[in-house]
């Protein structure tokens, strides 16, 4: 069983509020009050990844290493001293910062998740709870997507029902 949103121009001319989507030429919408400063496309993906730096730099004042580059001015926003690249990277206090703020930490060698920490890791559906179980973020569905779901049924035959 599939489910598939597609985009017909029409559509794309209503309002994104009423559509519920935005479509990958919409990094912003005024009426869905979404905003991507560091990339040029609209995908959902993409919002969440901005959402989540943004979590990262209020947090910890800085970005895991394996984040793309993002764009000066977005991370000026939480940097102001912010100079080049390098400045963001979490090292040292700020790593173990990263570290405490995704539920992850060493005992006996052994990683534990603990879920009440895992605070850059989970998503929180109102902006109220921000930062406290989780993310807030405000990243509508792409109005052009395929979403499968996948269905299990189980059938109990009687040895004389079954035919090869």
């Amino acid at each position: 069983v599939f489910v598939s949103v597609c985009r017909t121009e029409e559509v794309l001319q209503m309002d994104p509020l009423d559509r519920d989507c935005l479509s990958s030429n919409e990094p912003r919408s005024a009426s869905m009050d979404v905003e991507l400063f560091a990339f040029q496309n609209y995908t959902k993906s993409n919002c969440l990844l901005e959402c989540r730096a943004a979590a990262m730099l209020r947090l910890c004042k800085c970005l895991i290493y394996f984040y793309p580059d993002l764009p000066a001015t977005f991370i000026r926003k939480f940097l102001p001293d912010f100079k080049q690249a390098r400045d963001a990277i979490c090292r040292g206090p700020k790593l173990q910062c990263i570290v405490e703020k995704t539920g992850m930490s060493k005992e006996k060698g052994i990683t534990i998740k603990n879920l009440n920490l895992d605070i850059l890791n989970s998503f929180v559906s109102e902006k109220g709870d921000d930062l406290e179980g989780g993310i807030y973020c405000n990243c509508p569905e792409n109005c052009n997507d395929v979403v499968y779901s996948q269905e299990s049924i189980m059938l109990v035959l009687k040895e004389e029902e079954i035919v090869f």
